[in-house]
């Protein structure tokens, strides 16, 4: 996903938020997290989970980004579709 700004996703996972069908937003100044409403040309689609994580943190301890331009798209296809609808700590919108 290097290089990616902006995705739609089955699943978004943001500071411990988890936003279903959503698109995730890192191409301004602010991270954008928003529900699925209409399809926009040249918005990619992953088939999975994306996580908004601090560039500076991927290596050994993710961290949620701040703000967009510390900002990476990372996603985990497919791996998290068997977890709970409910998890300790973690709100699903």
């Amino acid at each position: 996903m290097s290089g990616m700004r902006r995705v739609l996703a089955h699943r978004v996972v943001h500071a411990g938020k988890v936003y279903r069908l959503a698109i995730a937003d890192i191409s301004g100044p602010e991270i954008v997290v928003e529900p699925f409403s209409v399809e926009t040309a040249g918005t990619p689609f992953v088939d999975g989970t994306v996580f908004i994580l601090s560039a500076s943190s991927m290596t050994y301890a993710p961290e949620w980004a701040g703000n967009a331009s510390e900002a990476v798209l990372a996603a985990v296809p497919e791996i998290l579709d068997c977890i709970p609808d409910s998890i300790p700590g973690i709100k699903l919108l």
